[in-house]
């Protein structure tokens, strides 16, 4: 089966899944990641709406889980569902994972307070911020190994929403975020008139 579409896909499929069931239907893990992906019938989001378009021209069909991001990767890793939407590709998930070409491009950017005078240029420019980081998102090589080695400082929760209540509280300084994402969840938080965004992108990749 050819699919065009990044979604990872486990290596071994569900042991509980009936071989009739199997032959016809995916079960992949997801994320309320809107407008990407969200749990909203009946397309719940960009993204999922082309993974199943895609699959459906195998007619296959797929069904979809909302997790955190978390448990939504380690289902599918232990085999308790056939893939998860959307990630990018990147080594530790190599060893548990087959990944499809590429669905979207995206980038993160570094959202700040209103109030506060922000600019940037390289990850060496961040070393005086405090900056909120989610579980389980990659934020791109050069960044990540700064946080490994110590020279900025981070503080990573399981939550988008907690990471922009925290900015806007000055709890910290940056977080990085996907900008029409960020966007979005600043408005449904109330936020909007706080946070905005730098847009030199932090990351650019594929998810």
């Amino acid at each position: 089966m050819a699919t065009l579409l990044c979604v990872a896909m486990v290596h071994i499929l569900a042991p509980q899944l009936h071989a009739e069931e199997s032959d016809s239907t995916v079960r992949l893990t997801n994320g309320h990641w809107p407008p990407y992906m969200e749990n909203t019938p009946p397309h719940f989001g960009v993204i999922s709406q082309i993974v199943t378009l895609a699959f459906a021209k195998e007619d296959i069909s797929v069904t979809y889980g909302f997790f955190p991001w978390s448990r939504a990767r380690l289902l599918a890793q232990k085999g308790l569902r056939d893939g998860s939407v959307a990630w990018t590709c990147r080594g530790k998930l190599l060893k548990f994972f087959h990944f499809s070409d590429p669905i979207v491009a995206h980038n993160y950017a570094l959202f700040h307070r209103k109030d506060m005078d922000f600019d940037w240029d390289t990850v060496k420019d961040l070393e005086s911020y405090r900056i909120g980081l989610t579980q389980d998102y990659n934020y791109g090589e050069e960044f990540e190994e700064a946080v490994a080695a110590g020279t900025i400082s981070a503080d990573t929760t399981t939550s988008d929403e907690s990471n922009f209540r925290k900015l806007a509280a000055g709890r910290i300084d940056l977080f990085p975020m996907e900008p029409a994402v960020g966007m979005g969840m600043l408005k449904e938080l109330g936020l909007s008139d706080k946070i905005t965004f730098h847009t030199t992108p932090l990351q650019s990749d594929y998810l």
